[in-house]
């Protein structure tokens, strides 16, 4: 899952991580089609693909805000330490 449902106009949608060519090349949106306590369908709608970060894994928006996570990856001497520090 990558955040809660959305509603937009009369359609409900879910996001969901894209990790087809990836862990965390982007998300996957898609149109809940039919919601029951019986039924669940749900219909291709869009991606959303990255290319100066990785592994987003949550979208969510509330009262005009955006809350959104994701890394970057770049390499570091102290990593190691900071690894190490963070145990103690």
């Amino acid at each position: 899952m990558a955040g809660q449902l959305m509603r937009v106009g009369n359609d409900l949608y879910r996001l969901g991580q894209d990790a087809r060519k990836g862990y965390g090349d982007g998300f996957l949106a898609f149109r809940i089609v039919v919601l029951s306590p019986t039924e669940y369908h749900e219909e291709a709608a869009g991606e959303f693909a990255f290319t100066a970060s990785s592994g987003p894994h949550t979208v969510n928006f509330n009262n005009g805000r955006l809350l959104f996570d994701f890394y970057r990856e770049h390499f570091s001497l102290l990593a190691g330490f900071r690894r190490i520090a963070s145990r103690l």
